[in-house]
């Protein structure tokens, strides 16, 4: 398995795509959550197999759920230690 994570820019090209073969890509949320959802969104089009797991701080469930119906496959908080991840 591959996973890939880091800024979106460094790991998928301008429409999405993952620039090189990968199992897993590891989101890092921006402090803008709209360009986060729609960056999600244009990523499964492009990679529907692809899991994507989204790494930040999200406060409120209804913002999370966004975030699930865009598709992200799972979300590990920035809090979390090492034993959690």
């Amino acid at each position: 398995m591959t996973a890939v994570g880091g800024p979106a820019d460094q790991v998928l090209t301008s429409a999405g795509i993952p620039k090189k073969p990968i199992d897993v890509l590891v989101l890092v949320s921006s402090e803008r959550a709209q360009a986060d959802l729609e960056q999600i969104s244009a990523i499964r089009k492009q990679a529907p197999g692809l899991k994507i797991l989204l790494m930040g701080a999200v406060k409120e469930d209804a913002e999370f759920l966004r975030y699930v119906r865009a598709g992200i496959d799972g979300y590990l908080s920035r809090e979390a230690d090492r034993k959690s991840v």
